[in-house]
């Protein structure tokens, strides 16, 4: 009740009353359009029996806001040109794979705005990258995993099509090729949560042996003597839905992805807070910009400062988690968003 309560109060006085959908939106910008609280769609959303697969919007879709008894709601009214929608499944299927396959096939979403496919749940293009090769690990298990030990004619490098030589267990016969990056250190206590590993390339076995010969199959950079090997991903999911986080789940962002010092919307960043925190795909927090220090040099006091408490400066949706830390999507930001910057389940 507390949430559908928080729902009905995020409506928008500047709503549209109506929106008809068009190729390219997502569920988190016809939110926004409705709610001030866009991960609070579902409270309000009002599921029509009659319409075959409701949770799916596509374009030419109407959303409109009514009220009943009082009490806003959402629903949808489905296109005519839709009829049943009887190949819904097979389009959400279908977007799923496209969104989670590589930059190395050319696919994009853009390829995929036909009226037959349902809208996203959020950007997927600004994730696609982080769906199937970027990896948390220990120092342990990059430790333990396989090793390229040497390449075809001594090279110093490696590419598609040069054979490498791989020591360790190789049970399998392709592999994602990893180097690994930079610790991701808690800015509190300083404990190391985990490696970032690089995906480089990957490789497919010619003959197993000590050491084993194996083929680079495509490369994002060139491979070097010591890259790990680990098992090929499997896509994720992107069945889930943006929602309120658990209360009481409180972090930090500890990188910026692809920036240096502050980022903004639709980028990625890495929170301390992983599956051992409670956090799942979907949870959504706001980020809090970090309390400041000012010193008065009007009162005539010696060593007087006063502490202006941070202020609510946007929203993350954790897409993927791990362990101990967790990929986050800026979904929304009022200002720049800095490295150390809060994130926190409030009522604002």
């Amino acid at each position: 009740m507390a949430l559908r309560a928080l729902a009905e109060n995020s409506v928008r006085t500047d709503n549209p009353g109506h929106y008809t959908v068009v190729s390219g939106d997502t569920l988190w910008d016809i939110s926004e359009r409705f709610l001030s609280r866009p991960w609070l769609w579902p409270e309000i959303w009002h599921i029509n029996p009659q319409i075959d697969n409701p949770h799916l919007i596509f374009p030419g879709d109407e959303i409109s806001l009514t009220y009943v008894d009082g009490r806003p709601r959402l629903q949808l009214v489905r296109a005519s040109s839709k009829g049943n929608a009887g190949n819904a499944e097979m389009a959400t299927t279908d977007l799923i794979r496209t969104a989670a396959s590589t930059q190395s096939n050319g696919a994009t979403s853009a390829t995929r705005t036909a009226t037959n496919v349902p809208i996203s749940n959020f950007p997927i293009d600004s994730i696609r990258q982080f769906l199937v090769e970027p990896q948390v690990v220990s120092k342990s298990e990059l430790k333990s995993a396989p090793y390229v030990v040497g390449t075809e004619d001594d090279r110093l490098i490696a590419s598609a099509g040069n054979h490498v030589y791989v020591r360790g267990q190789t049970d399998n016969s392709r592999y994602s090729v990893y180097r690994a990056g930079e610790p991701l250190v808690d800015p509190d206590t300083r404990e190391v949560l985990g490696h970032e590993a690089i995906h480089v390339s990957k490789v497919s076995l010619i003959k197993s042996g000590d050491p084993s010969k194996m083929v680079i199959t495509s490369n994002n950079r060139e491979t070097l003597v010591g890259d790990r090997l680990m098992s090929i991903s499997q896509s994720l999911p992107l069945s889930f839905q943006p929602r309120m986080a658990n209360p009481g789940v409180k972090g930090k962002i500890i990188n910026l992805v692809n920036a240096v010092s502050r980022s903004g919307q639709n980028q990625v960043v890495v929170l301390n807070l992983g599956s051992s925190d409670g956090v799942q795909a979907g949870d959504v927090m706001s980020i809090i910009s970090d309390d400041r220090r000012i010193k008065d040099t009007v009162s005539g006091k010696k060593n007087d400062y006063v502490t202006v408490k941070g202020d609510e400066s946007g929203a993350v949706m954790v897409f993927r988690t791990f362990d101990r830390v967790s990929y986050a999507l800026i979904m929304k930001s009022n200002r720049a968003i800095r490295l150390y910057d809060r994130v926190a389940v409030t009522d604002l």
